[in-house]
């Protein structure tokens, strides 16, 4: 995982790995960081930094996002192959984000997250198939 808004490059790793290729539509961020650790390049986590990064998005939104994050694994399965799929990933958020609701006393929030943990997963899923699908769908269901 890596992420653009939270992350810093050295720019000579940045350029021994071909820097962010042009053709990717999204996820650019996560093919450099991928051949960096497959160039023996290391990655750093720092705790301590600070972002405030976030998207408000409704969930057709969400939706269309895991479409295309699918759609990129599927093309780009090569990093999956190398290292894993994302489900471990999604389902540690899922509990932070229960836990986190619950913490807070906002239970009420529960229902709308499962809605968007079913838009993710839909959206992802279909996303790993997209050459299956009409290309007319393909345009209506990536995100824009």
């Amino acid at each position: 995982f890596n992420s653009d808004s939270c992350a810093a490059y050295k720019k000579s790793a940045l350029n021994a790995v071909g820097g962010f290729p042009a053709q990717a539509p999204m996820a650019e961020d996560v093919i450099v960081a991928a051949k960096m650790l497959l160039h023996g390049l290391g990655i750093q986590y720092v705790a301590e930094a600070l972002v405030h990064h976030s998207h408000n998005f409704n969930l057709r939104q969400e939706f269309q996002r895991y479409f295309s994050i699918g759609a990129f694994h599927r093309r780009e399965n090569w990093m999956i192959e190398q290292f894993q799929t994302p489900t471990r990933e999604g389902f540690k958020f899922i509990r932070s984000e229960v836990a986190y609701l619950i913490r807070t006393k906002q239970w009420h929030w529960i229902p709308y997250a499962m809605c968007t943990w079913l838009a993710k997963w839909t959206g992802y899923k279909l996303g790993t198939n997209e050459s299956k699908l009409p290309t007319k769908w393909r345009s209506l269901l990536r995100y824009k």
